[in-house]
């Protein structure tokens, strides 16, 4: 009896135990919908369904095959990124050991993204390094755009585009923008300056009451043919030099009748916007912009005592770097913006120094005790050219590197040829012999051509001279 008892208490207690498991087992998961169905990696993704658990630990989400991080998980609703390298392929999601397969998700690539652009201006056919992510390895699939003008892909990786300006868009501030799978990224402006040209800029000086009596700026080509005036001022221009932008003009300008009243100007390139920058009680002479044309240095005072200056390009800031009671003249900052260059000690008995533009490391690279003046850089940066009569009293043009060492004689008639200036390729030297302007290779080699015709030595002076790329007038 007892037996029968225990038995018939065992089957009920099984099927009171298999209805409770029945009670409390959950539904598979199952994946209903996912929104949205497409974006790049790093994109969150909620996937609807039943059959989930708010325990992420026990969830597995994959892209393609490809976990991802789960931010949030309810019994209906999960929350994934789309992780990075994901490929196009079908979402799925695993609760403890069962798998549901949902839709395709398709894993567009990522916006490209512009940090930076250099340089910020420049005229067509200048190139452009932009800077960002998410550009495409594959050139064909870079869309670069300057205002909406194509322009050419010239290097590509993920995270840097080489380009140049394209032909035919307009002068002036101008958007670029970087068009990747579709997907377009806008950048800083670009401001397209206007086509820049090689001359020779110069000023012709008369000495005759005859005839008129204004140095007025001119430019030539580096042939000699188109000899022009720049613009014309009521007043006497000296000592010209163009900006490394091409877009404007710094120039010593007398301001009376008195020659030793004079100032620095600066203008655009045709003359317009013409603005004093100094308003000082001594001479000044010559200056030349830094290489971001942001500063000017220039020489000011007498004959016995001039000194180096700064100021910013709009006349502000003046500072003087030099104090030693010397004629200090012809500043030309280095292309790197490091040192200055400039003509240091007595007016007959001058040497070639450079200075740090803080005023500091005063380095005197000549040491002759005879006329060494009116040096300039070479493009390079690694050496200098200039005048000297170290070999004879008319003086020749030499070259030497940026430390003062290897001098080497570039002209050698000894016709006073003086003011050196190299072209912007630095396979050239235009300077001044006998009031007028010639031009000899580098390195010396070959004669030097005469690229002006001065009607008369006696009446006119045709120079100094500066070589530079110049805004297409």
């Amino acid at each position: 009896m007892n037996n029968r008892i225990y038995f018939f208490l065992s089957i009920i207690l099984l099927i009171l135990a298999i209805s409770c498991e029945n009670n409390n087992s959950t539904p598979d998961p199952n994946i209903s919908e996912i929104q949205p169905e497409s974006g790049p990696p790093g994109t969150m993704v909620t996937i609807s369904g039943n059959g989930f658990t708010s325990d992420i630990s026990s969830i597995t989400v994959t892209f393609n095959e490809m976990d991802a991080d789960i931010s949030s998980a309810t019994e209906s609703e999960i929350q994934a990124t789309v992780p990075e390298g994901a490929e196009t392929g079908p979402i799925s999601v695993t609760v403890g050991e069962v798998t549901a397969d949902g839709p395709n998700f398709t894993v567009e690539p990522k916006a490209p993204v512009i940090t930076s652009i250099e340089p910020e201006s420049g005229s067509v056919g200048t190139e452009v390094l932009i800077k960002g992510m998410n550009f495409s390895t594959v050139r064909s699939e870079n869309i670069i755009t300057f205002n909406g003008v194509q322009a050419p892909v010239l290097g590509h990786s993920e995270t840097e585009l080489l380009t140049e300006v394209p032909a035919g868009v307009s002068d002036g501030p101008v958007s670029v923008e970087v068009t990747v799978a579709g997907k377009t990224a806008p950048g800083p402006d670009f401001d397209v300056t206007p086509p820049l040209e090689e001359k020779i800029i110069f000023v012709i000086k008369s000495y005759s009451s005859e005839v008129d009596d204004d140095h007025d700026i001119y430019t030539i080509n580096p042939d000699g043919t188109n000899q022009q005036k720049l613009f014309d001022t009521p007043e006497d221009e000296a000592f010209p030099t163009v900006s490394h932008s091409g877009t404007k003009i710094l120039f010593r300008t007398a301001v009376s009748s008195d020659s030793y009243d004079n100032e620095l100007h600066i203008s655009n390139t045709d003359g317009t916007e013409l603005k004093k920058l100094t308003d000082l009680p001594d001479f000044v002479f010559t200056g030349s912009f830094s290489p971001d044309d942001s500063q000017i240095t220039f020489s000011s005072g007498t004959e016995d005592d001039a000194e180096i200056y700064l100021m910013n390009v709009d006349g502000t800031g003046l500072t003087q770097i030099t104090d030693d009671a010397a004629f200090n003249r012809s500043p030309k900052w280095s292309p790197d913006g490091s040192k200055i260059l400039f003509t240091c000690g007595e007016e007959n008995e001058s040497e070639i120094c450079t200075i740090d533009p803080d005023g500091s490391n005063v380095q005197q690279l000549t040491d002759d005790n005879i006329q060494n003046d009116s040096a300039a850089w070479m493009p390079n940066g690694t050496e200098i050219v200039f005048s000297s009569e170290r070999n004879g009293p008319y003086g020749d043009i030499y070259r030497m590197n940026a430390d003062g060492s290897n001098v080497r004689r570039i002209t050698y008639k000894d016709e006073g040829a003086t003011f050196p200036h190299p072209s912007p390729d630095g396979s050239k030297i235009v300077f001044m012999k006998f009031r007028d302007l010639h031009i000899i290779n580098s390195d010396g080699s070959g004669s030097a051509t005469q690229i002006t015709n001065n009607p008369d030595r006696n009446i006119f002076q045709i120079g100094p001279p500066d070589w530079a790329l110049i805004e297409e007038q």
